[in-house]
């Protein structure tokens, strides 16, 4: 079984480019929502239909660079025109894989703590489909 290390991802939006010094990423758990379809006549068992897919979160944590472009552009999506905050990121893994998907910045979470280098946590809405070649 291949492993990888995962220091070589790299996450870069179609509008606010390649987020530079990411500490790690957590997130990308895709859920498919369930509907309850059991009727009346239905014997001692409940019966599911799957329903919409939701794309999930993710939390993007980066050492807080205030001149890195994307970084920045992800704190401009977050406080400017809300009609305006949605980008497509491209997540590029070391073996070269891809996930692209439409975001949603939800949230920046600066960390400022006393002996350490300060970091933010980038926290996204997956919205749409997801394609790439993960998924392929």
């Amino acid at each position: 079984m291949t492993k990888y290390l995962g220091k070589s991802t790299t996450i870069a939006g179609a509008a606010v480019g390649t987020i530079g010094q990411i500490k790690s990423i957590s997130g990308y758990n895709p859920t498919v929502d369930s509907i309850d379809v059991t009727v009346h006549s239905a014997t001692y068992h409940r019966d599911f239909a799957a329903g919409l897919r939701n794309g999930g979160t993710m939390d993007i944590e980066v050492f807080y660079d205030f001149t890195d472009a994307g970084t920045k552009g992800c704190v401009d999506l977050l406080h400017g025109d809300p009609s305006l905050n949605t980008d497509t990121f491209t997540i590029t893994l070391p073996d070269t894989k891809t996930i692209i998907f439409g975001v949603v910045v939800t949230g920046v979470n600066l960390g400022i703590p006393l002996d350490d280098f300060m970091t933010a946590t980038i926290s996204i809405q997956i919205t749409g489909a997801v394609t790439g070649t993960l998924l392929a």
